[in-house]
């Protein structure tokens, strides 16, 4: 066991003496959720000695008992950032305050809540269309065939950071069990925190009988649009059938942390984390369909700055709540070093549930899209296939045309792709409600874009 695992005797004083003093709290923290009132605090001049681990404790109780609290270390980040469990439970407004006031420390290099994040995916629809639109529609679907004249992503690795993966036999051939990083057993739903099984396990509720939440399977429904097999004889296609699908578990039931979410980007992208195995098959592209409300932290943009310095092309969703001009209060679609992803219907217009703004780079299907899932309610089941909408279900769709870029010229960073997306995308039409000042530069357009890139 790390001597970091350690419980940290504090002050006994309440926790509202925490929270006299006014601060600035950030844009829609009464919004923030807190995974079990974890924060993340980086102090300075921490490194992985074992002095400097050590004095952690020390660092961390001087700080909290200033502030009246009391908690444990529940470990150490990627980047040396200790992630703190106070001992009372509490809101995010109070939170923000509590990491203001961490935050004016000079000691302390940042501070911030360890928000949960959840899949941006909205409800299934029901009954079931018979086609793809996204990938043949000739005006508002991406042209996925005309891509395939010149690669179908194979030696590209796209990695799923999501519920995990049912192995389903749409694309297990293209199948890498990466790693679980939930480290909260009851998140996670398997019993354990960490592991190397990233299979999922469902994140529904049932009481006796009663099914309180059917489980989503969300990251099966992502990974099948990326990379599902074709001519297999089985249901669907991905958009790059022949890259390889490396399944990293980081939401459960209620979502997941963000301290676990920023070290499976950092892993996932060849990095290293602390006490887990080294990464053999690195990412050239990562999909987040997740997020929350709030600005970038630190921990999340220094992750994703980490993963576009090894080369990897991060992708993520901008969310289903229709309710920013601007998706700046949401996390990662507002974080530099992403390409982030609105959603449109077959029309070619903004899909109602959308986010949308200046942050956007593109936009991508979103609506009656036809992906690999699960039946079992709660528990597993048998393999099938169902129509799902939300902008989780654009990002794979950029994510997979991303690593066909990839697999074309594995040098291309992150500028060259948004690039070369927004250079050969799809304008909208003139009377779409989405236009280049709120959806990004147009229309994914998956053949023009390799087109360029050769």
């Amino acid at each position: 066991m790390k001597t970091w695992y350690s419980k940290i005797a504090l002050g006994v004083a309440s926790l509202m003496a925490a929270t006299a003093a006014s601060a600035v709290v950030l844009p829609n923290a009464s919004d923030v959720q807190a995974s079990n009132s974890q924060i993340i605090v980086k102090f300075k001049g921490i490194s992985e000695t074992p002095n400097r681990v050590l004095s952690l404790d020390g660092l961390a109780g001087d700080a909290l008992a200033k502030l009246g609290l009391s908690g444990k270390v529940e470990r150490l980040m990627y980047n040396n950032a200790a992630v703190i469990k106070l001992s009372k439970a509490t809101n995010g407004k109070v939170l923000q305050r509590i990491v203001n006031r961490l935050s004016a420390n000079p000691s302390i290099e940042f501070a911030e809540i360890d928000q949960i994040m959840t899949p941006m995916a909205a409800t299934p629809n029901d009954p079931l269309y018979p086609q793809l639109w996204a990938f043949n529609d000739a005006d508002s679907g991406i042209d996925g065939l005309s891509a395939w004249d010149a690669t179908r992503g194979q030696g590209a690795t796209v990695a799923v950071l999501d519920t995990g993966y049912r192995p389903h036999v749409d694309f297990i051939n293209n199948s890498i069990n990466g790693y679980d990083f939930i480290s909260s057993s009851s998140i996670g739903n398997d019993g354990n925190g960490r592991d190397s099984d990233a299979r999922d396990p469902g994140d529904g509720r049932a009481f006796w009988r009663f099914v309180l939440q059917s489980s989503s399977w969300h990251g099966t429904h992502v990974a099948g649009t990326i990379g599902a097999t074709a001519n297999n004889g089985e249901g669907i296609v991905g958009v790059a059938p022949e890259a390889d699908l490396l399944h990293v578990r980081v939401l459960g039931k209620g979502g997941g942390s963000t301290s676990d979410i920023a070290d499976a980007i950092v892993w996932s992208a060849g990095g290293t984390v602390s006490g887990v195995p080294a990464n053999t098959n690195p990412a050239d592209v990562i999909n987040m369909s997740l997020g929350g409300s709030g600005a970038c932290g630190s921990s999340m943009a220094n992750a994703i700055a980490q993963a576009n310095s090894n080369g990897t092309i991060v992708v993520v969703a901008a969310g289903n709540s229709n309710a920013n001009m601007d998706t700046s209060s949401y996390s990662p679609a507002s974080c530099s070093g992403v390409i982030t992803v609105a959603a449109h219907d077959a029309n070619g217009n903004k899909a109602s549930f959308s986010n949308y703004g200046s942050t956007i780079e593109i936009s991508a299907p979103g609506v009656s899209i036809l992906s690999t899932l699960n039946d079992g309610r709660v528990s597993p089941g048998n393999d099938n296939y169902v129509y799902y909408n939300g902008t989780s279900m654009a990002t794979p769709h950029v994510a997979g045309v991303a690593a066909l870029l990839k697999a074309l010229d594995p040098s291309l960073d992150v500028n060259d792709v948004t690039g070369i997306l927004s250079s050969s995308a799809t304008p909208f039409g003139s009377g779409s409600s989405c236009n280049t000042s709120i959806c990004g530069a147009g229309k994914l357009n998956a053949g023009s874009a390799v087109l360029l890139a050769q």
